[in-house]
């Protein structure tokens, strides 16, 4: 049996539109993988929510989605419990993060991430213009 994964993208509103496709081909070319996605949005109503519960639906047990309120996040402090609920609970044999959205924003979650004991080499970050 292969390696499996843990694909974890973690985006704000700036960087949902550019990981959803890749997200839907994880899960489609890795049937053991699992994938979690930490959304963090201005409100409660996420884009892409109506593909989301779809993928939830088609990869049950497999595809997990967390929207949390962006004001949730300071400048200077780290994002921690969402984050470390995520790692905590994984059951792959490796992770992998993916970072999209404003500068600001990667900055904090890959510090967060590398708090937490992550190791730096998988996580990638992109940074995403508003």
């Amino acid at each position: 049996m292969d390696h499996t994964q843990h694909h974890v993208f973690v985006t704000d509103e700036t960087g949902i539109t550019e990981s959803y496709q890749h997200k839907k081909k994880c899960l489609v070319q890795h049937p053991d993988d699992h994938v979690s996605v930490l959304f963090y949005a201005e409100d409660n109503k996420a884009l892409f929510s109506k593909e989301m519960t779809i993928l939830h639906n088609h990869f049950p047990g497999r595809f997990l989605v967390y929207n949390q309120p962006l004001s949730t996040l300071h400048p200077g402090v780290l994002p921690q419990e969402m984050l470390e609920s995520v790692i905590n609970e994984n059951t792959r044999d490796e992770m992998s993060f993916f970072i999209k959205g404003d500068a600001g924003f990667t900055d904090l979650i890959r510090q967060s991430l590398v708090f937490l004991g992550m190791d730096p080499q998988r996580i990638a970050g992109q940074e995403m213009k508003r």
